[in-house]
């Protein structure tokens, strides 16, 4: 090879390695912010199912899930609703 060929494979190289390290080296994270407090999360629960919007089964679900704090999963007229 020429002197010019390997300064262009030495190059070409150096740029792969250098955008390899920018992908490889970013990190995405994702974290969920409530909007509301469980224990509001908990009396709104409470006045739907006294409104007759949840049946036990789904109360009780919901509940659990509010607990753990995690995300809700909400599923009302076959629409699915996340909070």
């Amino acid at each position: 090879m020429k002197e010019s060929s390997l300064a262009r494979l030495a190059i070409a190289m150096t740029a792969v390695a250098a955008l390899s390290g920018c992908v490889a080296g970013n990190e995405v994270k994702m974290e969920q912010v409530r909007n509301t407090t469980i224990g509001q999360e908990l009396i709104d629960l409470e006045r739907a199912k006294e409104q007759g919007l949840l049946s036990d089964v789904e109360y009780y679900q919901l509940k659990e899930e509010i607990l753990k704090g995690g995300p809700v999963h909400v599923t009302i007229n076959g629409h699915h609703v996340d909070s």
